[in-house]
């Protein structure tokens, strides 16, 4: 169980402990990612010949360092080595405060919170992903022309050209994430659930606000439940995407050691897995194809590694350790050290 679970300010309901240990599985991997970058200065890399002092530097100095050396065509990465590390450590402070409030029944808050991240900072994400060198020219306008269209079809096509260029369109629903960010006349959808957050009164269609009632001020034990059916089933299928888009950018500064990418998998399936099985009467058709999908690698990764496929017993143990099913102790304490003596190793 997540520390934090146990302390006497938490008031969420232990059916949804999983979906919290899961969510937050999803931030602390892309904050240990963001740290060790930054420690190692992988960021860096891109632009010490220009600047000798990168962190302490503007972006719009750098621009005009590039300029003044005539090499322009390295604008993007430029860019991108100070944008990146910076717009994920501000989704992460986001989404920490929200699971954070989560916990606490604080779901108001919680929402109200989860809106930034999920629609602006993944949109900056995917489109650093899409065209890097267009990112850059919109960068360059006053103010940065990152206007997102309102239109679901834009969204769609974006997030899907996205997971086309990352090889994960057969995993991810890009319809569905669209929806489930933007479309605030879907019931299935975030969009709704922040507007109502962040507002006493809504008038449009499906989030009208009921007549003798202000958006989640009186909230029953019953609604407080459903928030958080809504939150701790549709929020992990948000947060493995962005984990996803992270890695990707991650790999264009330095790669992850092999071993350690499979270890985190394995954990980040089981427990999403495992989530999937609390909430698998209120799971949406995408979500279930992801629990599948995780399933079907996890069945195939154990299979060539030389280990049986996992049941919920392994599964737990491996979303708690990385353990494959009946592997020693002896052997996962070890690839724990191992991992441990890599992350202090210079770059």
């Amino acid at each position: 169980m997540h520390e934090r679970l146990s302390h006497s300010n938490t008031h969420l309901p232990e059916a949804f402990h999983k979906g919290y240990e899961l969510c937050f599985f999803a931030h602390d991997l892309a904050a240990h990612l963001l740290k060790s970058g930054c420690e190692k200065g992988i960021f860096s890399f891109a632009v010490n010949d220009i600047v000798d002092n990168v962190e302490a530097s503007e972006l719009i100095d750098l621009v005009e360092k590039v300029k003044s050396k005539d090499i322009l065509e390295r604008l993007p990465e430029i860019l991108i080595s100070k944008i990146f590390p910076a717009v994920l450590s501000d989704l992460l402070h986001y989404v920490f405060e929200a699971l954070e409030a989560a916990r606490k029944g604080k779901l108001s808050v919680a929402f109200t919170l989860l809106r930034k991240p999920l629609q602006d900072n993944l949109f900056v994400l995917e489109s650093i992903i899409e065209d890097e060198c267009d990112f850059s020219e919109r960068l360059a306008c006053t103010p940065p022309n990152f206007n997102r269209a309102d239109d679901i079809t834009s969204h769609r096509a974006r997030i899907a050209s996205v997971l086309d260029r990352v090889g994960y369109a057969d995993v991810f629903d890009a319809n569905y994430l669209a929806q489930l960010r933007y479309d605030k006349s879907f019931a299935d959808s975030f969009d709704g659930f922040c507007n109502k957050a962040t507002h006493l009164i809504t008038s449009k269609s499906i989030l009208k606000t009921s007549a003798y009632s202000l958006n989640f001020i009186f909230s029953t034990d019953l609604t407080h439940n459903s928030q958080w059916s809504f939150l701790f089933s549709r929020l992990p299928y948000v947060l493995a995407y962005s984990s996803m888009l992270c890695e990707h950018i991650s790999e264009r500064f330095a790669l992850t050691y092999p071993e350690y990418k499979d270890d985190m998998n394995r954990r980040m399936s089981a427990l999403y897995i495992l989530n999937a099985i609390e909430h698998e009467d209120f799971l949406s058709e995408p979500l279930a194809n992801l629990a599948l999908h995780l399933h079907q690698w996890l069945e195939a990764h154990c299979k060539a590694s030389g280990y049986q496929e996992p049941d919920i017993e392994s599964l737990q143990r491996m979303g708690e350790t990385g353990a494959f099913p009946g592997e020693a102790e002896n052997k996962v304490q070890a690839r724990f050290d191992a991992f441990e003596s890599l992350a202090k190793l210079p770059f």
